[in-house]
């Protein structure tokens, strides 16, 4: 089975950590266009949802698995599979991946021949665990405001207290504060509860 990730190296080895397979090594492309050849499976960590982009993973004719945390297959990408492809998420041992009943229903065999462990999450924007660690990350950015704390203090307390892999704060570095910040948008515009902290919107213009 060829398999193609189109990412950084941190994705290629953060997808190969998953794979049980060690009979299977994907071939790592920085970019779509450099993405050539025939294969069985593509992960695009890189993925925007433009037409353009989506044209071309279509033409491959493969099981597309995309990156796409923001937005739900309904939304035109219903062939293809969604996976939680976040720094710190796609390092797991497990996959969060989102289906639809226009994607390739071959996800399945091919997920076992790989000997990844996967998860089907409802197809929703963020998914599960961003939505929840966003929230998480959201609340700190409050406490950080209102002063209860400071950003170490905070990190310690949650790793100590909740056996967390990282705070909130180191989280959302390795995540990227703006792709936090952009899915609490998103979600804000629908349930008020996701409302963005004032903190992180600062942090996130590079005020603080």
């Amino acid at each position: 089975m060829r398999i193609a990730v189109i990412g950084t190296k941190n994705d290629g080895e953060a997808l190969q950590k998953l794979i049980g397979n060690n009979a299977i090594v994907p071939q790592y492309f920085n970019d779509i266009q450099e993405c050539t050849g025939s294969f069985a499976i593509i992960f695009d960590f890189l993925f925007q949802n433009d037409p353009a982009r989506v044209e071309l993973l279509k033409a491959f004719g493969s099981c597309v698995f995309i990156n796409s945390v923001l937005h739900p297959l309904e939304n035109g990408l219903q062939q293809f599979i969604r996976f939680n492809g976040w720094q710190g998420f796609s390092e797991r041992n497990i996959l969060e991946i989102a289906v639809s009943n226009g994607s390739d229903p071959m996800y399945q065999k091919q997920l076992q021949e790989l000997d990844i462990k996967y998860i089907v999450v409802p197809d929703i924007i963020g998914m599960v665990t961003p939505r929840i660690v966003s929230m998480i990350i959201n609340e700190a950015y409050f406490a950080l405001g209102e002063e209860v704390s400071t950003k170490a203090d905070i990190d310690t307390a949650m790793l100590l207290g909740t056996n967390y892999p990282y705070g909130p704060f180191a989280w959302s570095e390795k995540i990227g504060l703006e792709n936090v910040y952009h899915l609490l948008q998103k979600l804000y515009s629908e349930d008020t509860r996701y409302q963005p902290a004032a903190a992180l919107i600062a942090a996130v213009n590079h005020k603080i």
